[in-house]
């Protein structure tokens, strides 16, 4: 399983030990530049001393003369320094005492050179300074270092080749030192560094992990306990929000199953009861003459319930997202129609103004076996919650793209805050549940056939007590065609 805090962890102990890493080379290799260049400028010091002790007389003979303190440091037998002199004609002009009549490498290049690693006379590793130079006369000024061809022509002086090494014992246990304590403090800062990202990581986690715990405490009787938004760190704070909007979202869904489990059963325990009922007159009278009509109010009675669970069936599968849908062409005016008819009769018993607004027809892409009990049961909505006397009102208007249905009638007793629970199962504005023609199933089966046919459904509640459903159907293609074609002519 991949860890968040063991992947955090492994990276960020990755990322400061290969910076501790660059910064440990980076300081060692400065380190070590500055102590071979400190070494390169005590040897090309000591070489300009060695050439301050050679002079040229008035007949331009060549002359070394030095104190014997001046040589005592290439006169010692511990790690002693070198050099060696050379004019043009390539003949050493003079030695070192610790040279022992050996030679030191002449530089090839006759120009510039720089001071470079050799093997020392003894075996050692050293490092020499090589340079020109021309000696200085008993009455001129010390040497010129570095002068050029032109001052070994005929009437000036000899130009000189000297080599001065060093043995770099002393450098190199520097740098040895050097090294291992930018190891030993690479190792201490990569456990150091390990140590404190762990802790780090961890405590940083500590947040995040007491989150999950309480997740994991929450169940189904719990729902009302949200989660802090105060005093967690930033980044927690978005998910504490999103975590408390779910359990709000789940408590209401909780809330609506409970309700629809108990509405179901109230439902059913009244049908059930005219059942035993029926059957318990028959078992203690069964010579009774009405038996004829016990049957029939069994039949009226099955056949309720088999509505109630029809309709069940219908929302659990609309839920689901599993309802069959075939969809077709239909005229949704003869749909309207054909649905009115059921509830033409009531609508005329309780005195109701019917206005219509239809075309002569409008062409919709729908399945008309779900397309049809939708408006059936707007329209019986309307018919059943219009106060007698009252009005009902039905306006379609078409487009290329869609069909609108307007169904509006006269309303009392709903309000704006009663429309978010219109669609739910068994919800009725009257708590007592009377009448028993409605079960408070019908728009929750409109919402259900809305969501399997791709069907808009906006209630909404106007000032003047107006309640209005307006449904909105996509057109035929057929008829987008139509549309077209007429618009190109």
């Amino acid at each position: 399983m991949r860890s968040i805090q063991r992947q955090l962890t492994v990276r960020i102990l990755l990322a400061v030990l290969a910076i501790a890493a660059a910064a440990g080379a980076f300081l060692y290799f400065y380190a070590r530049l500055s102590l071979v260049e400190q070494f390169d400028r005590t040897l090309t010091a000591q070489a300009r001393l060695v050439a301050g002790m050679v002079t040229c007389d008035e007949h331009r003979r060549l002359e070394f003369s030095a104190s014997d303190a001046e040589m005592a440091e290439f006169r010692r037998s511990h790690r002693p320094a070198y050099f060696e002199i050379w004019t043009d004609a390539e003949a050493p002009f003079a030695r070192s005492p610790s040279l022992a009549g050996r030679d030191l490498p002449r530089p090839a290049s006759a120009g510039k050179t720089v001071p470079a690693d050799l093997r020392l006379p003894d075996g050692k590793p050293g490092r020499c300074a090589a340079i020109r130079f021309t000696p200085r006369s008993d009455e001129d000024d010390p040497p010129g270092i570095g002068a050029g061809p032109a001052a070994g022509t005929p009437g000036g002086l000899p130009t000189l080749t000297l080599v001065v090494a060093q043995d770099r014992h002393e450098l190199d246990e520097t740098l040895g030192v050097l090294a291992t304590s930018v190891a030993l403090a690479a190792v201490a800062m990569a456990a150091g560094a390990a140590v404190a990202v762990v802790v780090s990581v961890r405590r940083g986690m500590h947040p995040l992990n007491e989150l999950a715990r309480q997740a994991d405490t929450i169940g189904a009787g719990s729902l009302d306990q949200p989660f802090p938004t105060v005093g967690v760190p930033a980044e927690l704070q978005p998910i504490c929000f999103g975590l408390n909007n779910l359990l709000t979202r789940l408590s209401c869904a909780f809330a609506r199953e409970r309700r629809f489990t108990a509405d179901a059963a109230h439902e059913l325990r009244t049908p059930i009861a005219e059942l035993r009922a029926l059957a318990e007159v028959a078992i203690k009278w069964p010579n009774d003459t009405s038996g004829d009509r016990n049957y029939q109010d069994v039949l009226h009675i099955a056949m309720q319930m088999e509505s109630l669970v029809t309709a069940l069936l219908a929302i659990a599968r609309g839920d689901a997202g599993t309802l069959p849908v075939r969809m077709s062409d239909v005229d949704l005016v003869k749909v309207v129609r054909d649905a009115w008819v059921p509830y033409e009769a009531a609508a005329a018993s309780r005195r109701l103004a019917v206005q219509w607004d239809l075309p002569d027809a409008a062409a919709v892409r729908s399945d008309r076996a779900l397309l049809a009990p939708l408006v059936g049961n707007l329209l019986s909505n309307a018919v059943a919650y219009t106060p007698e006397g009252g009005r009902i009102v039905c306006r379609l208007a078409t487009s290329v793209s869609a069909a609108r249905l307007n169904i509006s009638n006269d309303t009392e007793g709903l309000c704006a805050d009663d429309l978010p629970h219109l669609f739910e199962p068994f919800w009725r504005k009257d708590p007592a549940r009377g009448g028993a023609t409605h079960t408070g199933l019908g728009l929750a089966l409109v919402n259900a056939y809305a969501v399997a046919l791709d069907v808009t459904v906006e209630p909404s509640l106007a000032h003047d007590r107006v309640f209005s459903v307006v449904v909105g159907v996509p057109a035929s293609a057929r008829c987008n065609t139509v549309s077209v074609m007429a618009g190109n002519r």
